[in-house]
């Protein structure tokens, strides 16, 4: 975090590690990960993104950025698990932007005020963004890909500080009536399974996927809960799924499952990584 003047920005906490810290290898790099072959969907409302690095997870990112590519959103809210701060409700960044090395990208506080204003629990602060010294990452590595795609949009940077239903059901309520009037993306930040072995893995992370599929957010967020399946960003992507649904999206469409075990010589404790969109039309 960091103020400039009477502005509060949030500076790049994992550019080097997660993704690389300059500005022309960041953008060679994300230009390599995003695929421009995949077909573009249309009237997307709703995403699933991984947030490991890019070595990890850059082609499965990648696969749905590139599938998003020919959308022009003036508002894209992120929504993220906190990996290393525990607080009640739902925290949406209260500064004025986000930095990569890519440059600036701002806050759309209207926005902000009207989600916060809408939802029960949802507050503005930086809680889970980093307030406690950590590195958060799992919003902003999302945020070259949208910086490479698309030319002026605003962010709203959501941390869920609890994951379960009635919270999930909150802020999709929250943001289904905000979105509403408005040229809206939704991202879930989210990585599968954690450290088991790319078999057991690979079960696990398929079972998600046939819950995401089916389209019940209630349902998943219940597996979620007895662990039946795995997500460190669950409660991202059910409150997703769910304000998607609410605003017509009525498909859940894969594009690309893979788990760090395909990238990487270690195959006894891999990751899993899902892209995935919510549409209102079966293209």
């Amino acid at each position: 975090m960091a103020s400039t003047g009477a502005r509060l920005v949030r500076r790049p906490a994992v550019a080097g590690t997660f993704y690389p810290g300059t500005e022309d290898e960041l953008r060679n790099n994300v230009h390599y990960y995003l695929n421009r072959d995949i077909e573009p969907l249309s009237d997307v409302v709703g995403i699933v993104a991984p947030h490991a690095g890019y070595m990890f997870s850059g082609k499965v990112a990648g696969a749905v950025y590139g599938a998003v590519r020919e959308l022009s959103p003036e508002t894209i809210v992120l929504i993220g698990p906190s990996h290393f701060e525990y607080f009640e409700g739902i925290c949406v960044y209260e500064g004025d932007a986000f930095q990569t090395p890519l440059g600036e990208v701002p806050v759309d506080t209207e926005f902000r005020e009207r989600l916060v204003q809408a939802g029960n629990g949802i507050f503005a602060g930086i809680q889970g963004h980093g307030s406690n010294g950590q590195g958060e990452h799992c919003l902003e590595v999302q945020l070259p890909f949208l910086q490479e795609l698309y030319d002026e949009f605003a962010i709203v940077p959501v941390i869920m500080g609890e994951q379960d239903w009635p919270t999930c059901e909150a802020l999709a309520g929250a943001l289904a009536e905000v979105c509403s009037d408005r040229n809206c993306l939704i991202i879930a930040s989210s990585d599968l399974s954690h450290y088991h072995s790319y078999e057991v893995a690979q079960v696990i992370d398929a079972r998600f996927i046939e819950m995401l599929q089916r389209g019940e957010p209630k349902a998943l967020a219940e597996a979620l809960e007895k662990r039946e399946v795995e997500a460190c960003g669950g409660g991202p992507v059910v409150a997703t799924q769910l304000a998607s649904q609410r605003l017509g999206a009525d498909k859940t469409k894969v594009l690309l499952y893979q788990n760090s075990g395909d990238v990487w010589v270690d195959k006894t404790r891999v990751v899993g990584y899902l892209a995935a969109a919510f549409t209102r039309n079966h293209g």
